[in-house]
């Protein structure tokens, strides 16, 4: 979506042809048509600021008016890892989850939670791809707990989710993950309910 300097430059630079163009055929704008410009200004910013936040989500504009999946909420599940404990050479019980997904038409977030450690995606996108499906794209920071992280030191990683299902209710995520420790992984999110519900199944390390 384009950003609100950009669009206050395009609609200058067409008022400023507006003016050129009268100047030139002789008419003088008078302050009553600089006050109209000024209200329609406002108006197409606070318009597109609605939109940005609330209205792309609405059902009816989905499809023909908005290409983006409709992914915000808080969603619940866990992890599985193939890690191997260096001790027990098991790898580790799942481990319950909290996710949520902070999302407008422009950005999207997401943060990951569970009782070891957070996960904060420090930059993410969502991109359609050729075949008119969608995909969420990103890098994140974990942080483990203060008392883990001898074990599980905090860093960096990448991820992407590819978006299965109808867009104004995705049924699935599937995706991979790569660490800067050198681990891989994919993940497996499902949608049970009316609230979102995540069941995440990571393989390769620890998060």
């Amino acid at each position: 979506m384009i950003e609100r300097p950009h669009l206050t430059t395009i609609i200058a630079i067409a008022v400023a042809t507006i003016f050129v163009m009268l100047w030139m055929t002789g008419d003088r704008p008078n302050w009553r048509w600089f006050s109209s410009i000024g209200a329609a200004v406002g108006a197409v910013l606070l318009s597109m600021a609605i939109f940005d936040k609330w209205l792309w989500k609405i059902p009816l504009l989905q499809g023909w008016f908005v290409n983006r999946p409709v992914l915000e909420g808080d969603w619940t599940g866990e992890i599985r890892s193939q890690w191997l404990d260096p001790d027990t050479e098991q790898n580790p019980p799942p481990i319950p989850a909290r996710i949520s997904i902070r999302q407008s038409y422009s950005k999207i977030h997401l943060n990951l939670e569970t009782d070891q450690s957070g996960g904060d995606f420090v930059t993410s996108t969502i991109v359609r791809k050729e075949d008119g499906t969608y995909r969420v794209v990103g890098t994140y920071r974990n942080e483990p707990r203060l008392e883990f992280r001898r074990e599980s030191p905090v860093h960096l990683g990448t991820m992407w989710l590819d978006v299965i299902g109808d867009a104004k209710a995705p049924t699935e995520l599937r995706g991979r993950y790569w660490t800067e420790r050198q681990t891989v992984g994919e993940i497996t999110a499902l949608r049970r309910t009316s609230r979102i519900t995540l069941v995440a199944t990571i393989t390769g390390d620890k998060l």
